[in-house]
């Protein structure tokens, strides 16, 4: 029987085809942009790979699913969880009693100097083993996070300078910027900016159209110089309409090295709807873990 195993992020992705039986492609990435906050290089992976797994279909631009909700849910309550932790912490224990009985029966003679040797040699032994289970034991998910945070910090460092030379509009103060990270691959930087005294309009309705070409250029140099890199945003700050400018990076399958960039303008009503769009926009991976940030 073949087995579906969906993660949650998966199951709820799905779960949007399973409720309408056929969605148009577009309808897809609107409806996942405002159900989970994706950006459309995001719904296009996603989509990708369970259709590689035979759980989803698309034909001329329509996706539909492979396989029911009842075969995933049947595979799910029919697989049974292995701890492997367990299994080898039982073989531990049992070869740690065969090791000391086998040391019990040195132990019984009578010498009390041979006595004395072999117990030192136990307890050596003994932590030794303990030493070392230490030493390999998988590091923590905290202990994963410092690393991975340790890791941006220092690129961050890099980054900060090749941002610092870019030329940006002269309507614009530049302000925060911070990369978000899907463990130690950068995925996304963000630049914030806010309209300044020199602009004739004070809402980025009224000045994006006319600074586009320069922002298109800054992201361009940004994908030339940063390596890995899959989508870049410029959110912009007025005291009327605020934005998001967006660029995805859209590889060629035939020639990795070629690729193009997918522009995107989001207007928001306020600054503050802005903010909340901006800052509570949680990315997660395919496993259903969320992406992290830090600021540069």
């Amino acid at each position: 029987m073949e087995i579906y195993k969906l993660y949650d992020s998966e199951y709820n992705f799905v779960n949007l085809i399973w409720k309408v039986e056929l969605m148009d492609l577009s309808e897809l990435v609107w409806t996942c942009f405002i159900q989970f906050g994706w950006p459309k290089s995001i719904t296009l992976a996603a989509l990708r790979k369970l259709c590689e797994r035979g759980i989803l279909q698309v034909e001329d631009s329509v996706t539909s699913a492979r396989v029911s909700k009842e075969q995933v849910e049947r595979c799910t309550s029919e697989l049974i969880p292995v701890n492997p932790f367990r299994r080898r912490l039982s073989r531990f224990f049992i070869l740690l009693t065969n090791f000391k009985n086998k040391m019990k029966s040195i132990m019984d003679y009578k010498k009390k100097s041979f006595r004395i040797f072999h117990g030192f040699l136990v307890v050596t032994i003994v932590c030794g083993i303990i030493l070392t289970g230490y030493l390999n034991r998988p590091r923590t998910a905290r202990e994963v996070r410092a690393a991975q945070y340790a890791a941006a910090k220092d690129q961050n460092i890099a980054i900060s300078t090749q941002v610092d030379n870019l030329v940006f509009p002269e309507n614009l103060t530049a302000g925060k910027r911070s990369t978000t990270w899907d463990g130690d691959t950068l995925y996304s930087i963000d630049c914030c900016f806010e309209i300044n005294d020199t602009s004739t309009s004070r809402n980025s309705f009224g000045i994006i159209p006319d600074d586009l070409d320069s922002l298109s250029a800054a992201a361009s140099s940004i994908f030339a110089q940063i390596d890995g890199i899959g989508s870049v945003r410029f959110i912009v700050y007025g005291d009327g309409y605020s934005s998001i400018v967006s660029y995805d990076k859209c590889v060629d399958s035939t020639d990795l090295t070629n690729y193009s960039l997918i522009e995107n303008i989001v207007f928001y009503h306020s600054r503050d709807e802005l903010h909340d769009q901006a800052n509570n926009n949680t990315v997660t991976d395919f496993n259903g873990t969320a992406m992290y940030s830090t600021d540069f």
